[in-house]
């Protein structure tokens, strides 16, 4: 049907690092963050969130914990997971933050 098709068509925003930059803050973190699930896809959001706005939030670590999988090493999966398009603009921050 294609009113329905019409009335569950998502709104349009803005996408990327002006997305979240553009969201007020009512606090911040100033110090480490521990970070489970990063290698997912709401764990992913999560990560892009924090490197986007980690001088606005005082994050100076972000800490994944991430589980060894499917053969791969857990370097291989960070490795992975830095190399995700969604962080693009953010790689100098992923490496200097990410351990």
């Amino acid at each position: 049907n294609p009113r329905l098709v019409k009335a569950l068509r998502a709104p349009s925003r803005t996408e990327g690092v002006n997305f979240c930059n553009d969201r007020p803050l009512k606090m911040r973190i100033d110090g480490a963050v521990l970070l489970t699930g990063a290698t997912g896809f709401v764990g992913g959001g999560i990560l892009f969130s924090l490197l986007a706005r980690a001088s606005e939030l005082g994050v100076t670590k972000i800490v994944l914990m991430i589980r060894q999988r499917s053969g791969k090493t857990l370097d291989e999966r960070v490795a992975k997971l830095r190399e995700n398009p969604m962080f693009d603009g953010l790689r100098e921050t992923f490496d200097k933050l990410v351990v």
